[in-house]
């Protein structure tokens, strides 16, 4: 804690805030039937999330399981367009075609999340092999 900044601190909470309350929204309009499919939140588990996305650097590629709301705000996709997805409206995230479980952005190098248990490593493993996002301590194929 002693390397952060009060302003990192700041923003690292707001970000929780924010998953929080999006969250809380994404309940209410579950409840109402506005969002379709399964709704799997993330309240709870906010500080995870940010904790672990402030520690990575923008070009690292992220991928998550089926509760990637909170993830995805916290790499910094926009609140009004993860909710246009949740909502099946074509200005969301991934077209309105995703839903909750399938948030993902190219600009922000997220891949979203996955509903089957376990679905998403053979994708990680993939994205690691991928040359351009392979690093120098890469423990990957050649």
């Amino acid at each position: 804690m002693a390397s952060l900044s009060k302003e990192q601190l700041l923003k690292m909470y707001c970000d929780m805030v924010l998953i929080r309350r999006f969250e809380e929204k994404c309940a209410e309009l579950y409840t109402k039937g506005e969002i379709g499919g399964f709704l799997h939140l993330y309240i709870g588990q906010e500080a995870t999330g940010v904790g672990a996305v402030h520690a990575m650097r923008p070009e690292d590629h992220l991928i998550t399981a089926y509760r990637d709301h909170g993830v995805a705000l916290a790499r910094g996709l926009s609140a009004r367009e993860s909710l246009a997805e949740l909502v099946g409206k074509a200005t969301g995230v991934s077209g309105g075609r995703g839903g909750s479980m399938h948030l993902a952005s190219r600009e922000h190098n997220f891949w979203g999340g996955y509903g089957i248990v376990g679905g998403h490593l053979p994708l990680a493993a993939g994205i690691a092999c991928v040359p351009a996002t392979r690093t120098r301590n890469s423990p990957c194929c050649a």
